[in-house]
């Protein structure tokens, strides 16, 4: 009996170890490029401008933050008849290390039968961690019950999120304060 509950007890002891184990290798990853972003978020940085003529019903703007002649992050404004998007691209050594993007919303009011853009009906959310230019870890937090089937293929999500950062760090490069990004709304992706 004594041996019995003992065999019992190392047996947990050993399921919840190497589950800890492997388990804190990915908050200790994500906690790392966290606070990378925290830390560009806090660089001193010279700010760019520029409008996104999008085709969208409330257009859109870019904000280069550049740090020592590189840009550090990227934000993303494109305003819809629907919803808003907001995008942060986040850069070390010009690599792409980090993107947070996020969907929301407008409510629907029904007595006045509009969308009421001051209030968020839900949110869509996506954190994507990149290592050595590659996805690594993509975490998303669906409200809305019927996107549970999201595609959740890696490594298309991978390419997307790279030509999009492409896209928009040549954007943020490009002479003009106005910019014709339409084309990209219209097909999602550059």
């Amino acid at each position: 009996r004594t041996q019995f509950g003992l065999s019992v007890c190392v047996s947990l002891l050993v399921i919840l170890g190497v589950s800890h184990s492997y388990a804190s290798d990915l908050p200790d990853y994500i906690t790392a490029l966290d606070e990378k972003t925290r830390q560009i978020d806090r660089l001193p940085t010279r700010e760019v401008k520029k409008s996104l003529l999008t085709g969208t019903d409330g257009g859109g703007a870019l904000s280069a933050f550049w740090h020592e002649g590189q840009i550090r992050r990227l934000k993303i404004i494109i305003v819809m008849s629907n919803r808003q998007i907001d995008e942060n691209y986040y850069y070390e050594n010009g690599q792409l290390i980090f993107v947070a993007s996020k969907q929301s919303f407008f409510l629907w009011d029904q007595e006045a039968q509009k969308l009421e853009p001051g209030k968020i009906a839900m949110s869509l959310e996506d954190r994507y961690y990149f290592v050595d230019g590659k996805l690594k870890q993509w975490n998303t937090n669906r409200a809305a019950e019927d996107l549970s089937s999201q595609n959740s293929n890696i490594a298309k999500e991978n390419e997307t999120v790279l030509k999009q950062s492409n896209f928009f760090m040549q954007t943020a490069r490009d002479d003009k304060d106005r910019v014709d990004i339409e084309a990209f709304i219209k097909r999602g992706t550059p």
